[in-house]
């Protein structure tokens, strides 16, 4: 057997128990029999982060931690714990976390990032003994812990959140209560510590994005399961210069494990559409971009459409009010152009001119991306088309004073050809493309390229894939139990 060091993997989101003293030793976070167990080694040095020993904040959730630091370890804990009850170890699974300042802007801003530090080849009991594993996975299957002494998982959490570095947030939230409302001005920390241990214990392609090589040359264990609808073909079956193409080919990457896809519909929704009446007809929009803020998508809501115009600078902005067209807004749905301000701003705007939903126009003629932002006083919903979409409208291939209709169509929302879609837009994004489920997917799931606010301590569909690469199942965890309409299945 082989063991390699893996590749930096900046898995990045772009943006989203009993407790032992906090240090530089392990603290042990344990779940039911023939669960796992997860050692968590704090990195952070003296006096920061995990070892802050200021006060815990109360406005930040009280979680019964005395310290700041204790404050944010029991959360990781609690991630821990999660994980513990879905997989089976009999070998303990280590983790180096710490928090330090990683990038963050006002609008836009990584949250944290993890990765296994190894990967092994020939791991004896795995059902694959030609591909490469996680080491945590590796360790699991064979029942020895193959690099003793060395951590399995490197998690880093962004500090600087606590500092305000976003607009719109004074900090992280370390509540462990689901029921508990988590504030407008917080980003929860629960979901985003399940979200990087997943990437550490092996939802991620260990694939250099650039060239298509993986590590020492050999394939990682995703490469029997991500499938290229155009292609036909397993990435295990395609030469490197493909797979780095099929990691740019939206929407045409999928998922064909046998569980998840088992699991789509007890999952996810049928997928959001906007219908216009065109001039030879019907015309179904299906590419869109959902906003994490405002209403969700409406069952009824049908309104003419009208382009706004603010009067100054780029006039279709929405950006500065009040609109010089913004007496006519009133019960229709506004059409936006992206840029200059947030998505928030724009929302908000026409909201006030009585505009009854936004519809925003892309700058690109990729699959529009999710819009970050949180407004609780924003109550109409607002979507993202792309820019060759917004032309359309506004050219007149649309009907002047169209009734355009938000809708749902027949098949699953992320889905292709019956299997869950993977993120893989047309410029690759280090540490997202392809180690992510596609942002398409209703509700968004836990590992989207980002965290919505509804996320807390669900688990959704992650659960599935872990066990789909080879994670064994502890014996208390049914396999799923629905139908798999997935066209393709894994290679063998």
């Amino acid at each position: 057997m082989m063991r390699v060091r893996a590749l930096a993997l900046a898995l990045a989101l772009a943006l989203a128990l009993a407790l032992a003293a906090v240090g530089a030793g392990p603290v042990l976070a344990q779940a039911a029999p023939a669960s796992a167990q997860f050692t968590l080694v704090v990195i952070d040095p003296p006096g920061r982060g995990f070892n802050d020993p200021r006060p815990a904040d109360p406005a930040a959730g009280n979680n019964g931690a005395a310290t700041l630091g204790q404050q944010r370890l029991r959360v990781v804990q609690q991630a821990a714990a999660l994980w513990a009850q879905q997989i089976a170890s009999t070998v303990p699974i280590r983790v180096e976390i710490e928090m330090t300042n990683l990038p963050c802007e006002p609008e836009r801003s990584v949250l944290g990032w993890a990765g296994p530090t190894f990967v092994a080849w020939r791991v004896p009991g795995a059902p694959r003994s030609d591909v490469l594993y996680p080491i945590a996975l590796a360790n699991a299957l064979s029942g020895v812990e193959l690099e003793p002494n060395e951590a399995d998982i490197q998690a880093s959490f962004n500090l600087a959140i606590d500092l305000g570095c976003r607009d719109g947030a004074s900090g992280w939230w370390y509540g462990l209560d689901r029921d508990q409302l988590v504030p407008d001005d917080r980003i929860a920390l629960l979901p985003v510590a399940l979200h990087e241990l997943a990437h550490g214990l092996g939802f991620t392609a260990t694939m250099d994005l650039q060239d298509g090589s993986y590590p020492s040359g050999i394939a990682s264990v995703w490469s029997h399961y991500l499938y290229d609808l155009s292609l036909q073909r397993h990435w295990r079956m395609m030469s490197a210069a493909e797979r780095v193409a099929s990691a740019r080919n939206d929407p045409h990457l999928v998922w064909t494990g046998e569980r998840v896809n088992r699991r789509l519909d007890q999952v996810l929704a049928t997928a959001p559409v906007l219908v216009a009446e065109g001039a030879r007809g019907p015309v179904v929009i299906e590419e869109l971009g959902l906003a994490q803020f405002g209403a969700p998508w409406p069952d009824e809501l049908s309104a003419p459409v009208l382009a706004v115009n603010d009067g100054i600078g780029d006039p279709g902005d929405g950006c500065q009010v009040p609109f010089a067209n913004g007496e006519r807004l009133a019960g229709r749905i506004a059409l936006i152009d992206r840029g200059t301000c947030t998505f928030v701003e724009k929302a908000a705007h026409a909201q006030a001119h009585g505009a009854v939903a936004v519809v925003i126009v892309n700058n690109t003629d990729e699959t529009p991306p999710g819009m970050a932002g949180s407004d609780p006083s924003i109550t109409i919903p607002v979507v993202m088309v792309t820019r060759r979409v917004g032309a359309d409208l506004r050219r007149g291939r649309v009907r002047h004073g169209l009734q355009v209709a938000f809708d749902r169509a027949d098949e699953l929302a992320g889905t292709a050809a019956g299997c869950l879609r993977m993120y893989a837009p047309a410029a690759a994004e280090s540490g997202s493309s392809v180690s992510h489920f596609h942002s398409a997917a209703q509700p968004g799931l836990l590992m989207a390229p980002a965290i919505g606010r509804h996320h807390f301590d669900q688990l959704d569909l992650s659960v599935d894939l872990l066990h789909d690469i080879g994670w064994p199942r502890p014996l208390a965890t049914p396999p799923p139990a629905g139908d798999n309409h997935c066209l393709s299945g894994p290679l063998p």
